[in-house]
């Protein structure tokens, strides 16, 4: 078995192979997340030494692998085999031989199984093979990056657990670990919906409750936003004590499955729309909405929509992407590729197809960019993609069919073939006024104008500004604007 679910380790009947130095192990690392798939040798390079990848580290990199060849050959169900191209690390197909892969697949099977009981059997033993930190004792660009992918995997893997165990009746025996989890991850709506279920199914419903209103203050302070629809329908239930549409057992409420993505029924088919929640309060843009409005009818149009952080180029993009949902049959997808997100590794176009992918409902095997490319020719999406680095990380993802994507970045990205330029500037005043006023509430702002006009010119027109001000406001109804006006204007 070769592990990558913690410590890099090969082990043959008990036995740990002697893989060399740490970048040596790496090299295996590397060939065996594609066990199967031939890894070009310029891309293994860049895994082993990064992207600038020096001359005599790709003259050691046959050396390594001669090595692991040679530390490998009592291994009679792996082998590091030259293509043209690059290498590829064989496996035995009737034998479990990579951890990773082995936990794939029974994630893959729990998630095919309508039987909650088999289902959770088949995570818990999914789980069971993680030893620590996936790819301990390495380090380097790709390791890191891998290694949050594959955290987000476990997390997943985990959450689907919970899942499954409150379908099948547990609520009391999941409340500690839950706790836990929910404190971890305070902004993860789908742990807190989940440990407000194991709270109710425990008797402790006004716990329940509170964890709802601390999660939804939470959610407002510091993002300025509201709950997402599958959160605010648990706390619903939950206040109704958990209605008919919700099937009872001998072991207690069974939760319902609550799809990863929103569905909207249009009689015939069922429209995938993964688009995040749109903004009840949002406001102006009234030219730019118009220009990507009239692009809908067009085929394989692209859009890239620029401007500095806080402009709002998110809320535009997914604003933009209901109000054109329904024309596109066959559904609107969107992926954060994490661009310039503080702490976060930008998405490779690989983990942004297996994203794209997932929300169509397709498992990712072999080359994913080939599925993509192949599937998207036919389907007639909308696609935003959010918080791009550059040109060169959204180019394979673009579709090739019929579809409108939305682009958003940091950056102007003028040379994605094809694409429309469309920036955006700062609210103008009168927006801006009116954007927070609508945020306060209209009758409170009219009351004291030029503090609300003092706060519109400290945010500078930029709606994130506005919306976190708004937000300390909207949760603090005995302060005056005044108030919150001269807290602005103190600091730097």
């Amino acid at each position: 078995m070769l592990r990558l679910l913690g410590e890099v380790a090969v082990k043959v009947d008990g036995r740990t192979v002697e893989l060399g130095p740490a970048r040596q192990r790496c090299m295996l690392a590397a060939l065996a997340v594609d066990a199967g798939r031939v890894v070009p040798t310029d891309r293994l390079a860049e895994r082993v030494w990064g992207p600038a990848a020096r001359p005599r580290g790709r003259a050691t990199l046959h050396s390594y692998i001669s090595r692991l060849r040679r530390a490998l050959g009592g291994v009679h169900t792996m082998a590091i085999v030259r293509r043209s191209s690059g290498y590829v690390l064989t496996t035995d197909p009737a034998a479990p031989v990579v951890d990773l892969h082995e936990f794939r697949d029974l994630c893959d099977r729990a998630r095919g199984d309508a039987d909650d009981t088999r289902a959770a059997e088949l995570l818990t033993q999914a789980l069971e093979l993680w030893r620590g930190e996936a790819l301990t004792g390495l380090d380097g660009e790709w390791v890191e990056a891998e290694r949050a992918r594959l955290a987000r995997e476990r997390l997943a893997a985990q959450h689907d657990l919970v899942d499954a165990r409150l379908r099948a009746g547990q609520g009391e025996t999941l409340v500690v670990e839950l706790a836990g989890r929910a404190e971890e991850h305070p902004l993860d709506e789908r742990v807190q919906s989940q440990y407000m279920l194991a709270l109710h199914r425990a008797g402790r419903a006004a716990d329940a409750l509170e964890c709802y209103r601390q999660i939804r203050a939470r959610l407002v302070e510091e993002l300025g936003t509201e709950p997402g629809a599958a959160l605010q329908d648990v706390h619903r239930r939950i206040l109704a004590d958990w209605p008919d549409d919700v099937r009872p057992s001998a072991a207690g409420w069974v939760a319902p499955r609550l799809p990863p993505a929103s569905f909207v029924d249009t009689g015939e088919t069922t429209r995938r729309n993964c688009l995040p929640r749109d903004l009840p309060d949002f406001i102006g843009r009234e030219s730019e909405l118009a220009r990507l409005v009239a692009a809908a009818d067009d085929r394989a149009t692209v859009y890239t929509v620029d401007g500095m952080a806080g402009v709002g180029k998110t809320a535009f993009a997914v604003h933009t992407g209901h109000l054109l949902a329904d024309r596109f049959p066959d559904g609107a997808l969107f992926v954060d590729l994490q661009g310039h997100s503080a702490g976060k590794t930008p998405l490779t176009a690989d983990e942004a197809q297996d994203v794209l992918l997932g929300q169509l409902g397709i498992a990712a095997t072999g080359d994913a960019r080939a599925q993509w490319r192949a599937k998207a020719a036919a389907l007639r999406l909308l696609v935003v993609f959010d918080n791009a680095v550059d040109e060169t990380q959204v180019a394979p993802l673009v579709p090739a069919g019929p579809s409108l994507v939305i682009v958003t970045s940091r950056a102007r990205l003028p040379n994605l073939a094809g694409a429309r330029p469309l920036s955006l500037a700062v609210l103008p005043d009168e927006e801006a006024t009116a954007f927070f006023a609508r945020l306060v509430g209209v009758d409170r702002a009219a009351a004291e104008p030029a503090a609300v006009a003092h706060i519109v010119r400290l945010c500078a027109g930029l709606p994130l500004a506005l919306r976190l001000s708004g937000a300390r406001l909207a949760h603090r109804t005995t302060w005056p604007i005044a108030h919150l006006s001269a807290q602005l204007a103190d600091a730097r």
